[in-house]
């Protein structure tokens, strides 16, 4: 065995698991995890696996596998990021959206993540930069536009705030 075998093994089991597979995927990630244990993206594509299969704490247990392999994987830090926001644990989750814009500062998902912990966390303007940036990455992105119109609503700017829902508005309705 080699470790295309193991790459092979990586790429088959989120395609099992896409068809309702999902035994016979995780077994197809452990044999890839054998071939090929530094494979960053393939511990991270088993989180997202685990994680909608419901089977948080082993997600969370394989995104921290990819961020050890990759400490820079910013979609690995997202995924991490989202399972401990709904875990409830907001500094955790801020970190890992941090990290992510840190390793990936064109990601409009990982903007957009951080603007939300930072609106919940009622820092209104950092939280706002955030959106802008995600919206200038993405300027389709109707929640970040949404969000956005948030942050000015807080701060009474009720124009711009208009601007920016009738902008999600337009945008979800395309």
């Amino acid at each position: 065995m080699t470790n295309s075998n193991g790459q092979l093994h990586s790429w088959l089991a989120p395609a099992l698991f896409a068809d309702g597979r999902t035994a016979e995927a995780f077994t197809h990630f452990e044999c890839a995890a054998k071939l090929d244990p530094l494979d960053h993206i393939l511990f991270e594509k088993w989180g997202m696996c685990l994680e909608e299969a419901g089977r948080t704490d082993e997600a969370i247990e394989k995104y921290r596998r990819s961020l050890n392999n990759n400490p820079r994987h910013a979609p690995a830090h997202i995924g991490l990021g989202l399972l401990y926001e709904r875990k409830g644990n907001t500094e955790s989750a801020t970190y890992h959206f941090r990290a992510a814009v840190s390793s990936a500062p064109t990601s409009t998902v990982a903007h957009y993540n951080l603007g939300r912990q930072l609106l919940i966390a009622d820092r209104v303007i950092e939280a706002m930069t955030h959106f802008q940036a995600a919206i200038e990455f993405n300027q389709d992105y109707a929640m970040a536009h949404s969000n956005l119109g948030l942050t000015f609503y807080v701060q009474s700017r009720l124009e711009a705030a208009a601007d920016s829902f009738r902008t999600a508005i337009r945008l979800t309705h395309l």
